[in-house]
């Protein structure tokens, strides 16, 4: 149960975060450059343009404030 929750947490996190680089740049992120851990890789996509997309990507990427588990 927990695996198959993390896969589909980790596919919707990429359908974002790919959503997100391709309102940005027109690139299609793949999933090799999701997985990338470099923000180089990043970067590298966004050409020092569209300020605005990494904080983002960040944002989307913290837990809520009242996920934690006890």
């Amino acid at each position: 149960m927990y695996l198959g929750s993390g896969v589909a947490l980790m596919v919707l996190k990429y359908a974002v975060d790919a959503g997100l680089i391709y309102a940005a740049t027109g690139h299609v992120w793949t999933p090799a450059e999701f997985l990338s851990p470099l923000l180089s890789t990043r970067e590298a996509i966004l050409g020092g343009r569209n300020e605005w997309t990494l904080p983002v990507m960040l944002a989307a990427s913290l837990p809520s404030p009242g996920s934690a588990s006890p």
